[in-house]
């Protein structure tokens, strides 16, 4: 079995400088072939059994990139974030679920971190994941001050004007949902929920609050578009 940095060599080889090109290329030269031409054709082509391998192994080290992300995201931006004398209490630094409330908990603040490349399309899912992170800052019973950190100013932000209903935003987290349909109306929207929560939560542009860690993400996404 090939280690990740070999299977994306594998991948990278196979698919050469433009993936939609070598797949239709592909296409056109299969046509009218029989086994034996075939299965020359796929040696010529570089598509093997090795090839599958070290796609699935690739694909397995990508599923796994989010928590990467999160976690280095986090540990670089919470030293531009701290304030003198504040100390970290817990913290939660993976991109799933573990259980623990809160991204960061300090003697002062709870914090979320959501470091989403937005696109500007539907992006339901990565909306839903923004709600739900700011209802839960907005639910939870405490003195400290509750923030909640995402990259830019544009995207994010129209999330909390949403006229979607709460208990949609919510029902990929069912315990969530469930509190929320206990407190609240069913037919509560995002908008109305966050304009009577809104006092309670600070949300943040890490542009702002943390530019330098910021920037490295931006600069990153910009060198792979």
């Amino acid at each position: 079995m090939p280690d990740v940095v070999d299977a994306l060599g594998r991948v990278a080889r196979f698919r050469g400088g433009h993936l939609a090109g070598t797949v239709a290329k592909l296409e056109r030269l299969v046509a009218d072939q029989d086994r034996m031409g075939l299965s020359s054709l796929l040696v010529q082509e570089l598509v093997s059994l090795d090839l599958v391998r070290a796609a699935v192994l690739v694909k397995r080290a990508a599923a796994q990139i989010d928590s990467v992300l999160h976690a280095t995201g986090m540990l670089m931006c919470m030293p531009e974030l701290l304030e003198d004398g504040e100390r970290i209490e817990a913290v939660s630094l993976a991109a799933a679920n573990t259980g623990k409330a809160f991204d960061l908990v300090t003697d002062r603040r709870l914090a979320e971190f959501t470091f989403i490349d937005w696109k500007g399309g539907s992006e339901s899912i990565r909306k839903q994941k923004l709600f739900k992170d700011f209802y839960q800052l907005a639910e939870a019973d405490t003195t400290k001050r509750r923030h909640l950190y995402f990259i830019g100013d544009v995207h994010a932000p129209k999330v909390f004007r949403s006229r979607s209903l709460c208990k949609g935003m919510l029902r990929k987290f069912a315990i969530l949902r469930d509190s929320f349909l206990r407190d609240y109306d069913s037919k509560l929207r995002v908008g109305d929920y966050y304009a009577a929560k809104k006092h309670l939560v600070i949300l943040e542009n890490l542009e702002v609050a943390a530019p330098k860690a910021a920037e490295v993400f931006a600069s990153a996404l910009s060198a792979r578009a």
